[in-house]
This record gives structure tokens, C-alpha cells and sequence, in this order.
């Protein structure tokens, strides 16, 4: 039986840790894909209007969301525990949350290290090409 899903479609049998033969596709690639506009082949999803922005923004919030589960779940391999700052604020107790700590790199856009990355890199531009000028 044909599975659908994020993996692409396939006519393996399913495995038994439950995941279906085949090869497994990233959300990101498997929404641009079914997107796209083909010669030849109608894109039925484009025509849903306020439906298909719905869709659009769903699938958004479905990537973020299993973003955020990534790094929540996965904290030990992206050495949250080496980070100085989160060190010292539990040392002094002045951790707001009494749950988990829950780091977030500077990779993940809007995260407080993204900003301090961005912000280091505008003040390095500023450093090697002066200060910006309107005209």
C-alpha cells in the first residue's frame, strides 16, 4: 500500500520502527516542491486563495515548531551547556522559569544570540566602511 506523508511516496512495505521505505524528504523541500507552478500540470493548491495562504502559513508553523522541538530535545549536542552566560545565571538563581533551560543558538532567527550576532556583524561593517550616510 502507497503511504503519503512527508516522505515521498513509496510502495515498500512499512519498516517496523514505523517509518515508510524509501527516501525521506525534509518539510521545507516537500512544500516548495508541491508548490511550484508546472507547465503542463494545473497546481490546484494555488488556487485555494485565503485556503492556500492558510496552508502556506500552517506548514511555517509546522517547521518552526519542530525546529524549536529540535533544539528543546537536543540541547547536549549543540553544547548549550558550555555557554557562559547560562552557567552564571543559574548559579545565581536568577533563572525566571524553574522548568527546563532551554538555550536557543544564534542560528535560530530572533534568539537573543541572533542578535548579538547581527549586531556584531552591522558594527563591523560600520568599523571597515564608515559610518552610513543617507546620500
Amino acid at each position: 500500500e502507497a503511504k503519503w506523508g512527508t516522505t515521498t511516496r513509496s510502495n515498500i512495505e512499512e519498516t517496523p520502527q514505523g517509518s515508510v521505505g524509501g527516501m525521506r524528504v525534509q518539510l521545507a523541500p516537500y512544500v516548495r516542491y508541491h508548490s511550484r507552478q508546472r507547465s503542463g500540470r494545473a497546481n490546484l493548491l494555488s488556487y485555494g486563495n485565503k485556503l492556500w495562504q492558510q496552508y502556506i502559513l500552517d506548514q511555517y508553523a509546522r517547521q518552526e515548531s519542530m525546529r524549536l522541538s529540535y533544539i528543546r530535545h537536543n540541547q547536549k549536542k549543540l553544547r548549550a551547556d558550555v555557554y557562559k552566560a547560562v552557567e552564571d545565571a543559574i548559579r545565581r538563581e536568577d533563572v525566571e522559569n524553574s522548568g527546563q533551560v532551554t538555550v536557543l543558538p544564534a542560528s535560530f532567527t530572533g534568539s537573543d544570540r541572533w542578535y548579538q550576532k547581527q549586531y556584531r556583524n552591522a558594527m563591523s561593517l560600520v568599523r571597515e566602511k564608515g559610518k552610513p550616510t543617507l546620500f
